[in-house]
């Protein structure tokens, strides 16, 4: 279960539906995003495949999964940490409505857990949920995370232990409410969670606790129980939290704590003893820039998993989720944490270390942390400057942002307006839209950018914020109002451009999740010319037509998914080929 070398997850592979069903609603929680990671959330519903989908080999993917799903995907973030993406997409836009920021300064937004709705594609009464619970943010971070998954079914009876989980999924409908929020949370109340999987029934039950939400303080089992042997996993400590865990436990058994070496360096000597404390060698973080010391997109692969397992009674608690063992977790971040019990004689804490610290030499990836002689010393954690702007970008997420667009001759005007904002000296803020770098301007309470294409207009706005030496970039989606009522159509209308473009499209839906490789180098033609037709490409033709009739025969929903791309492109004569126009109309009767 702990193994490193051998129990490894993907992210898609973790969302993609069961055989027979699709996606009818999912909604996210993350404290950290990246755009590109958002956008494969789509492909991995749609098509089982990884979140790690390339622009430009995955496009057809990326074009279908958005068209499909977005309006049925929520993610709420933390407001102030969307990264910056190194590089600008059009579809970047799509992702707008899905997104939602939660401002809970002083403290954060941070847990991590999806929740699924899933039905089946012929018989929408057939339905099923599936419950993710990790430690990872929804980015492309490499560090070591851990997730839970299971799967559940909606029964006819309310199922009380699934109250925290309900109410959970609550609080986020008063951030956002979606289409058909309130149907999802009365199925939910309802779902019965199996813990089974193919190997054997481990765990015997499953609890949710929701932190940080009304109702839900601090005060949880996790740190009221006493247990015998206790096992930390957390990559960022402090130390008053460590030790009220480790008091109960002192002079009984065992505690072990996993953590980044540095986290390790700040606990006083008194608060590690009784404590048997490692963490991952340097070989293993630094392992990307030992390789390649002149790769400057290197990154750290440290611990970020949090769970706490401890025995008491003859039953071992697992909690697994976002909270790391510090104080703000407990006292006033928004977290959530399962926790899955079993039989200590199927599991206890030492089954665990064995997995993480196996006899095996060349599987070792931990090692014992020796205290420093400083390890009393107070530890500087951050520069007062970076403090103090970090304090700045805080007073910056909680401002009025808004934005206007304005009709000006074949462009448009974005005019965007804000509470003022009380600047330091030596310090600087300039903003610009995300679409258009070229555009920056010094922050003031009303700031106009000029002659935007549709494709430029935006809700995602970069705050370049500096102080002295220290600097830092943020993300923040503003309201816009008066956005063009086409701009993601001809935004998809722009990619999917003439008539080569499209047929490749078609055939890609009706085919069995490939694309002709010369179809697929289509979506970037080489050739204008625009009198494609399928009566100049017999092999196409032949090659839509028996997909077609065996779509009708076999799938007749994939006939219903191009019939919705053929309402979508009405119209587009410069896309859309007469004759496969009256191809469809053949087979448009078996569509359903």
């Amino acid at each position: 279960m702990f193994r490193p070398d051998k129990d490894r997850l993907d992210y898609g592979t973790l969302m993609a539906p069961p055989d027979g069903y699709q996606l009818s609603r999912a909604i996210g929680t993350t404290y950290s995003l990246e755009l590109e990671a958002l956008l494969g959330i789509p492909v991995a519903l749609s098509f089982a495949q990884s979140v790690e989908v390339s622009q430009k080999r995955d496009r057809i993917y990326l074009i279908e999964a958005l068209r499909r799903s977005t309006e049925h995907i929520k993610v709420y973030c933390q407001k102030g940490k969307i990264h910056v993406p190194k590089a600008q997409y059009p579809l970047y836009a799509l992702l707008e409505n899905m997104i939602t920021q939660v401002n809970n300064n002083p403290y954060s937004f941070h847990p991590k857990v999806w929740i699924l709705r899933y039905v089946h594609q012929g018989n929408q009464k057939d339905v099923k949920f599936r419950l993710l619970v990790l430690s990872r943010n929804l980015t492309f971070d490499r560090s070591w995370d851990v997730s839970m998954c299971v799967d559940g079914t909606v029964g006819t009876r309310k199922i009380k232990s699934n109250q925290p989980l309900v109410d959970f999924v609550t609080y986020l409908i008063k951030q956002a409410d979606f289409d058909g929020s309130q149907e999802f949370t009365k199925e939910l109340y309802k779902v019965e969670f199996d813990l089974k999987d193919d190997r054997k029934s481990l765990f015997q039950s499953i609890d949710f606790y929701p932190i940080g939400i009304p109702n839900y303080a601090y005060e949880q089992d996790l740190l009221q129980t006493d247990y015998e042997n206790l096992l930390i996993i957390s990559p960022f400590l402090t130390d008053q939290t460590v030790k009220n865990l480790n008091y109960r436990n002192r002079g009984k058994t065992n505690t072990y704590l996993f953590s980044r070496q540095e986290e390790l360096l700040k606990l006083k000597r008194n608060t590690l003893e009784g404590i048997q404390a490692y963490h991952l060698k340097e070989l293993i973080v630094e392992g990307e820039k030992i390789i390649d010391s002149e790769d400057a997109n290197h990154k750290e692969q440290d611990i970020h998993a949090k769970v706490y397992i401890g025995e008491h009674d003859q039953q071992t608690d697992v909690y697994l989720g976002s909270a790391n063992c510090s104080y703000n977790a407990f006292h006033g971040n928004v977290e959530f944490l399962v926790k899955l019990s079993v039989d200590s004689n199927y599991l206890k804490v030492s089954d665990v270390v064995r997995d993480l610290l196996p006899e095996d030499e060349k599987k070792q990836y931990f090692e014992p942390f020796i205290p420093s002689t400083n390890q009393d010393q107070e530890v500087d954690e951050t520069k007062q400057a970076k403090k103090m702007l970090e304090q700045k970008i805080r007073e910056l997420c909680k401002l009025s942002i808004h934005g206007n667009v304005i009709k000006n001759g074949e462009h448009y005007n974005l005019i965007v307006e804000s509470e003022e904002i009380v600047m330091l000296e030596d310090m600087s803020i300039t903003v610009y839209p995300l679409t258009t770098s070229g555009l920056k301007r010094e922050y003031k309470p009303y700031l106009s950018f000029e002659k935007l294409t549709e494709q430029e207009i935006t809700r995602f706005f970069v705050f370049e914020c500096r102080y002295m030496e220290e600097s830092e970039k943020i993300l923040l989606k503003i309201n816009v109002s008066n956005i063009p009522e086409n701009r993601e159509k001809n935004i998809l209308k722009a990619i999917i451009s003439n008539k080569q473009a499209f047929l490749a499209y078609m055939n890609f839906l009706l085919g069995d999740g490939s694309v002709m490789d010369f179809l697929e180098a289509q979506l970037e033609p080489k050739e204008t010319d625009q009198s494609v037709s399928l009566s100049r490409n017999p092999v196409i033709k032949k090659d839509m037509f028996e997909k077609m009739l065996k779509a009708a025969a076999n799938e007749p929903f994939k006939l219903k998914t191009i019939g919705d791309v053929m309402e979508f492109f009405a119209d587009e004569e410069e896309i859309v080929p007469k004759d496969f126009k009256s191809l469809y109309e053949e087979f448009s009767k078996f569509a359903r």
